[in-house]
């Protein structure tokens, strides 16, 4: 009677453990599903990067992104001036052109043709502060104005392209699982826990130890 009491007791209680198993069966299987996918999406944006630094001829880390991205800004805004600049620059050279030669006409009415178009490229020298003895040379240095303002805006549109790529890159990386740091999802599965980052859009650091006893180490 002792041996089967002890024995029935025995199934009893792996029949209570076989049941708290069976219990943990479903939300361990969802953890490991969770864990596949969060595990997917770190490898997607890693291949993500991994492709833009190709085409950028440059390694790139996400906090790097962010400082290229700045730095894009910064000169597309600096080209962008450049750019205005000249096209105001070559706007008021051809204004000053044209009224230099309507005074011009008017001065070869007046005085010998020598003496009027002396008079004139003098002025526009002083002008543009370059030397000009004649409207060949106006000509080439208004050439040159537009060129310098074309190889602005090529540079420009690159330097836009360029940031195109980086803004395109933040936005995937921002994506759910993409953005956050590698570092911190090694911790999160190292410890069993969760990235509050994944649940809630901000939880400040002292709000810490309530999300912790609610979803374990957060």
């Amino acid at each position: 009677r002792n041996e089967a009491w002890d024995v029935a007791r025995e199934l009893l209680r792996d029949g209570v453990n076989q049941r708290h198993l069976a219990e943990q069966v479903q939300p361990l299987r969802m953890r490991l599903n969770e864990l596949e996918q969060r595990l997917r999406e770190q490898q997607e944006a890693e291949r993500l990067l991994a492709e833009f630094c190709k085409r950028q001829g440059k390694n790139y880390d996400f906090d790097e992104l962010e400082a290229l991205h700045q730095e894009l800004e910064a000169r597309i805004a600096a080209l962008s001036d450049t750019v205005s600049n000249a096209s105001e620059q070559r706007m008021t050279l051809r204004q000053e052109l044209e009224q230099l030669q309507s005074r011009s006409k008017t001065l070869l009415q007046r005085a010998p043709i020598w003496l009027a178009a002396q008079s004139s490229l003098n002025q526009l020298s002083e002008q543009c502060g370059q030397e000009c003895s004649s409207s060949q040379d106006v000509t080439e240095y208004m050439q040159q104005l537009l060129e310098r303002e074309r190889e602005a805006i090529v540079e420009r549109d690159e330097v836009g392209a360029r940031k195109r790529d980086v803004d395109e890159e933040i936005e995937r990386l921002s994506q759910p699982g993409g953005s956050e740091d590698p570092r911190l999802n090694a911790l999160a599965e190292r410890f069993g826990g969760v990235l509050l980052s994944e649940i809630y859009d901000d939880v400040g650091l002292d709000d810490a130890p309530y999300f912790s006893a609610l979803y374990g180490p957060s």
